[in-house]
């Protein structure tokens, strides 16, 4: 486990093998982090064809007090903009490029169906997922926390249809239309998502913050599962009821996660000036330097897993960067603790076929 890994020069991930790379800090600072199959030149020429684990550590008061310190935590700031160096961050303040193993059908439909207690699902189309993967189900009812992960132990193929053995049996109903409604001069079919959620590059947080207070381990639909308030004076905390306006990060009396602190990906420039002084009055010769870092980001096919940091930070940050710059495609968003994406004061970002899960 590193504490701070600082990339200026170029950084090349490319081995077939199962690489795994731990730290509280990782700043590419004007360098060059590539995680792509690559040439004896660092030329990207395919997906990276192992498994590759970057783990980004971090935490706030809440979650050292429920596991302990001294952990390092302060964030660092960086050039006149004053941008941020988190702990639990990938600061690209250069170049990324992470390329994982290319994904035909991000997400596909519910072909029929699928019924409580269901344990295989019929898909509208044939798919390129393999057993182990993790997959959700997306709800198709009023309740978001109807959403349901599940991991494949078997697939194949019927009349051009995946089928896809589960893990362990449904606790919802998740609706397929038998047949296309007519609407006027169109028509629609009715069909809940099953999306893909495992890709070959992670890039994700501890996972602690899937752990309620003193370690206990709360089902999601438990998590900040608020109710009216009990006085129209407003929200109590230390009545034991989770009230409209409150969360696990305010109050006690809601269930969640520790510290709902998670692994983010920050794409943002900045500029730099270093003078440095010496000799007395009248004498003083100063010499330095100024320069900017322009951030540029593609990343394809990889899993952020257990993201952003609640009420601080999106999984993945983009700021300021200019047209063509960045580029995010069949990106999934793996349990969430704050928004998945959040982008401003750009030009030209390009994101396609992503999936957002628990964001």
């Amino acid at each position: 486990i590193m504490g701070h890994l600082i990339i200026e020069g170029t950084l090349v991930i490319n081995s077939t093998a199962d690489i795994s790379l731990s730290a509280t800090y990782v700043e590419i600072k004007g360098g060059t982090l590539i995680i792509a199959k690559t040439d004896s030149n660092a030329t990207v020429i395919g997906d990276f064809e192992g498994m590759c684990t970057i783990k980004l550590l971090g935490t706030n008061p809440k979650l050292q007090a429920v596991n302990g310190g001294p952990r390092e935590t302060p964030q660092i700031t960086r050039g006149k903009q004053g941008v941020v160096q988190a702990p639990g961050m990938l600061g690209v303040f250069g170049t990324l490029i992470a390329r994982g193993k290319r994904v035909a059908e991000p997400w596909a439909l519910l072909e029929e169906t699928a019924h409580v207690g269901n344990s295989s699902l019929m898909l509208d189309r044939a798919v390129d997922w393999s057993v182990g993967d993790e997959i959700v189900v997306s709800p198709s009812s009023y309740n978001m926390h109807e959403a349901e992960t599940r991991t494949v132990t078997a697939t194949s193929v019927t009349n051009g249809r995946q089928v896809l053995t589960l893990d362990a049996p449904l606790m919802y109903k998740h609706y397929a239309d038998a047949q296309q409604v007519q609407y006027g001069t169109r028509s629609l079919r009715m069909q809940a998502e099953v999306s893909l959620l495992t890709r070959n590059i992670k890039i994700m947080g501890d996972g602690e913050g899937e752990k309620g207070v003193g370690g206990v381990t709360y089902d999601y639909r438990e998590w900040n599962a608020q109710t009216p308030r009990l006085s129209a004076a407003g929200a109590v905390c230390g009545n034991n009821v989770c009230e409209y306006g409150e969360t696990s990060a305010t109050c006690a009396d809601c269930k969640g996660p520790a510290e709902e602190f998670g692994a983010t990906v920050s794409v943002m420039g900045y500029d730099e000036d270093y003078v440095l002084c010496t000799g007395g009055f009248g004498a003083q010769v100063c010499n330095g330097y100024s320069r900017s870092y322009t951030a540029q980001a593609s990343m394809t096919d990889i899993e952020m897993k257990y993201y952003g940091q609640n009420n601080i930070r999106a999984g993945l940050s983009v700021g300021s960067v200019t047209a063509g710059n960045v580029n995010i495609e069949r990106v999934s968003f793996n349990k969430g603790y704050y928004y998945a994406v959040n982008i401003a004061r750009s030009v030209g970002v390009t994101m396609r076929r992503c999936v957002m899960f628990r964001s």
